[in-house]
C-alpha cells in the first residue's frame, strides 16, 4: 500500500501525543509518587522478603 505523506502525517497526526502533553502526564505521575501512601507502598515492596512477594503476585494474578 502506498500514501502520499501528507495522508500519512494527516492520520498518524492524532494518534501522537504533543511533547507537552507527556510532560504534563510525567509531572502528574511524579507528583502522585511523592505522595505518602505511594511513598510507603514502595518501601513496603523493597522491604518485603520473597514469600511476600510471591504472595502478592499470585493475588495479583488470579484477580487480573
Amino acid at each position: 500500500m502506498l500514501l502520499a505523506y501528507a495522508e500519512f502525517e494527516a492520520l498518524t497526526a492524532s494518534a501522537t501525543p504533543a511533547l507537552d502533553d507527556l510532560a504534563g502526564r510525567c509531572d502528574e505521575l511524579l507528583a502522585t509518587m511523592q505522595q505518602p501512601d505511594a511513598k510507603a507502598g514502595i518501601a513496603a515492596a523493597f522491604d518485603a522478603d520473597p514469600e511476600e512477594v510471591g504472595a502478592a503476585a499470585l493475588k495479583a494474578a488470579c484477580t487480573a
